[in-house]
């Protein structure tokens, strides 16, 4: 398989260093309006490296015992330690595979490019099957949700709607509290966008939210909250479940109920005309 064949201590240190963000002004012409000719094949490289590494760990024969030194050497290289004391529990050497691509997290060039990133990471917690690193890529997609992504014609209105759901999907599944995800947007995030305090209408805790790609955020937290109502466990018929069980679900199906009730709230406001 061919990630082995990246173990030398050249190429297995990919640095973050050789990759810009598009406000920094060396990638810009003079006048600081266009990109510079570079950049599309920057950005492209970046794009592809990423896919190609999501491709590998998304093997299916990754999570077969017997190729497991494989996924583990392999992690091992793309947590820049190949020749160091490595713990053998998979799951945190997946972890440190992860903390070593969240550098990549602040130079990411296009809101397009963080699929393809955002996708490795999703393969890697995949193939090691480990909430640890998951826990891991949810604060990952959170940090590009509260970046200010600027538009450019290198991606289309598709690939950047794509993106979101993307980031979102995985922002509210694999938080620690799902519910109390949603809760935080709908709150803190989304009250800046409606009525007289809307600003620019943008939001200043998750730029990425706006007034124009509110709809995506809207059906993101509808999806995470009808999925978390479908998981609260029903009583089973002759059972007796203990005073902490019962608190538990009784403590879910409130601040379910409180969520929907904030989004149905956020729909109302539309049709009154407030923003978004």
């Amino acid at each position: 398989m061919g990630l082995t064949r990246l173990t030398g201590r050249e190429s297995s240190k990919l640095e973050v260093s050789s990759f810009t963000h598009p406000q920094s002004t060396n990638i810009r012409d003079d006048d600081g309006d266009s990109f510079s000719p570079d950049y599309p094949a920057q950005c492209e490289c970046l794009t592809l490296l990423f896919k190609i590494l999501a491709v590998f760990f998304a093997w299916p024969q990754l999570s077969d015992p017997m190729y497991s030194p494989l996924l583990h050497q392999s992690l091992e290289i793309l947590s820049k330690s190949p020749h160091s004391s490595v713990s053998k529990d998979i799951g945190l050497v997946a972890k440190g595979a992860c903390v070593y691509l969240e550098r990549f997290c602040e130079h990411l060039p296009l809101l397009s490019c963080t699929r393809p990133y955002v996708t490795l990471l999703v393969s890697i917690c995949t193939a090691c099957q480990s909430s640890v690193a998951q826990k891991r890529v949810a604060k990952i997609c959170t940090q590009l949700l509260k970046h200010s992504w600027v538009e450019s014609t290198m991606e289309t209105t598709q690939q950047r709607t794509e993106a979101l759901e993307y980031l979102l999907k995985y922002h509210f599944e694999w938080s620690v509290e799902p519910l109390k995800a949603v809760e935080e947007m709908c709150t803190k995030a989304v009250p800046e966008l409606i009525g007289e305090d809307g600003g620019q209408g943008v939001s200043s805790i998750f730029p990425a939210l706006s007034s124009d790609n509110f709809p995506c955020f809207y059906k993101n937290m509808m999806i995470t909250v009808v999925s978390q109502i479908k998981a609260i466990p029903l009583p089973t018929k002759g059972a007796q479940p203990s005073s902490e069980v019962l608190l538990d679900r009784l403590q879910s199906i409130h601040l379910s109920a409180n969520v929907l009730h904030m989004l149905v709230t956020f729909v109302k406001a539309c049709c009154h005309g407030s923003k978004p």
